[in-house]
């Protein structure tokens, strides 16, 4: 029996405030950033979405019995982005390995300026402030200040990128470092985003009414070419094992396979600094290891663990059953225990996502044509 915790009834709680008052407006109101104490006009649903406290299918099969497809379409959208961000990745799994196996340069003043809100550019000093207040920034302004940060203050994308991960409650290893590519114009070749003054001053209601930024940069350019690899995984055969392994990345409680309540033990796992890639604020693990323990209270069966811990108590098992936690730290730290110890993993794959990655090969225009059918599809 599944019992309802706080996370989950917040995060639903959330979701019925913003399908109430805010999902007809969203098209009109989600580009004005009014500053950390007012985002009216979003969601403010990221933080669930992207551990998936609330899961994206159930998201819109909820918002559209309320609303039309017309009048939500565009926050549909924007809920498709980071499904289709994930599908694009795992289609070419070798950008996330470029992006983390960059060279990090010694801290230089420059850096340590813009990490520290004290560039003297003032929207963009705001937003380091807000970020590492509140974990969380408007998406306009997350767009804005990547931009700033690589064509205004020239500092590499991929530490911008970093910064991102290491402050924000919704960060996850696709949207954030697809995103961050596509501003600096490397996802889209030659197509990259550029700040504008004046863009900022209409879209803050005119918080930053001047700000003097570089406003004709080049795209940045990379030699590496990223093609598609290979076949996705296929939708998972019945269980292979008797425990279960969950990370961050999937906290939805209704398995496509088995009832997690079958299994003789479920792992919820904490992954440690040691197993990531990129160090996350204090603020940012104590969010992520408070769903988890709350995912673990809602599961008789289960045992909330640290990644060092899920070594020691696994590396004796035959095999174990893993849902699926996508391109990113979790499925490498997984990966290379499996390698490391021959403990086989089955990879607990959700249909509804594989549905979607299928269409994720290319550009978001091409996804976008497909959505229709693929919300038939999956809810």
């Amino acid at each position: 029996m599944v019992s309802e915790k706080a996370d989950i009834i917040n995060a639903r709680v959330a979701l019925d405030h913003f399908i109430d008052d805010g999902a007809s407006s969203y098209a009109r109101t989600r580009n004005y950033d009014h500053g950390p104490t007012n985002h009216s006009g979003v969601s403010n649903l990221s933080k669930y979405i992207s551990h998936r406290i609330l899961f994206e299918f159930d998201i819109i099969q909820r918002v559209l019995s309320r609303h039309s497809y017309q009048n939500a379409e565009k926050f549909i959208q924007e809920v498709f982005w980071r499904v289709y961000w994930k599908g694009w990745l795992e289609n070419r799994p070798r950008v996330w390995y470029a992006f983390k196996n960059q060279t990090r340069p010694e801290m230089t003043r420059e850096l340590q300026s813009a990490r520290l809100g004290n560039t003297g550019i003032a929207c963009f000093d705001s937003w380091v402030k807000e970020l590492r207040d509140t974990n969380y920034l408007h998406n306009h302004a997350r767009m804005w200040f990547a931009s700033i940060w690589i064509f205004t203050l020239k500092l590499p994308w991929h530490l911008g990128a970093r910064f991102f991960m290491e402050h924000l409650y919704d960060g996850d290893a696709a949207s954030n470092t697809l995103s961050w590519r596509w501003v600096a114009g490397l996802q889209t070749k030659g197509k990259h985003y550029v700040a504008r003054s004046s863009n900022i001053a209409k879209y803050t209601n005119n918080r930053f009414p001047m700000t003097q930024l570089n406003e004709n940069p080049d795209a940045l350019i990379e030699e590496a070419e990223f093609n598609l690899e290979g076949d996705l995984p296929a939708i998972s055969s019945p269980t292979k094992f008797d425990h279960l392994v969950v990370f961050e990345t999937d906290l939805y409680l209704h398995s496509g396979n088995k009832s997690y309540a079958h299994y003789e033990e479920v792992y919820v796992v904490s992954l440690e600094t040691c197993h990531r890639n990129i160090e996350l604020s204090e603020r940012v693990v104590n969010f992520k290891n408070s769903l988890l323990l709350n995912f673990s209270e809602n599961l008789r069966n289960s045992r909330y663990v640290t990644s060092e811990e899920l070594i020691t108590l696994a590396s004796s098992l035959n095999g174990i059953d893993v849902v699926y936690p996508f391109v990113g730290d979790c499925r490498d730290f997984i990966s290379e225990f499996s390698a490391k110890t021959n403990v086989a993993v089955n990879f607990i794959m959700r249909g509804q996502d594989l549905a979607c990655w299928r269409h994720a090969k290319k550009g978001f225009f091409n996804f976008r044509k497909q959505i229709r059918a693929l919300i038939s599809e999956t809810t």
